[in-house]
């Protein structure tokens, strides 16, 4: 741990390395992640026998995300948006494919209103989604060339 220490506890700008390889570097209040920080969370794979990085850049509070923040994934999935208790509530993810998903979050999955945008298609789905799949309620619309083709059911 680097940084100011106040009743023992760090506060103000710092730095913490955690057991696991994780580090943080940001605001601290009373010991606590609080404000803006940055954390790199380091993961093992076994499949690519690799250490893996995530990337969170954004707003904490009482070590957990909450606001606005950027999350990176190592395959380069990110997600900008807001953040409640360390879940992601309302914000755009966009895949490696370059698909995109803006909209409500649950259970960091896609739950609520919300639309994805599948790139190489050149489809965009507006509706509901539930546990991370798309209902059946909602409008596909065809974004090929000069013309628009809607699809309501």
């Amino acid at each position: 741990m680097e940084g100011r220490f106040l009743k023992g506890r760090l506060t103000g700008y710092g730095q913490c390395c955690y057991a696991g390889g994780d580090v943080y570097k940001g605001l601290f209040q009373g010991g606590k992640r609080s404000g803006k920080g940055t954390m790199v969370f380091s993961q093992y794979n076994d499949l690519m026998r690799a250490t893996m990085e995530s990337t969170y850049e954004g707003e904490w509070k009482l070590n957990k995300r909450n606001g606005q923040g950027v999350m990176t994934w190592p395959d380069g999935t990110t997600f900008e948006g807001e953040w409640l208790n360390d879940e992601r509530v309302y914000g755009k993810q966009t895949m490696t494919d370059q698909n995109e998903y803006t909209g409500q979050f649950k259970d960091d999955k896609y739950h609520g209103a919300g639309k994805l945008l599948f790139s190489r298609e050149r489809l965009l789905f507006e509706g509901l989604f539930e546990n991370g799949l798309q209902s059946n309620l909602g409008r596909l619309t065809y974004l090929r060339s000069n013309t628009k083709e809607v699809y309501i059911g």
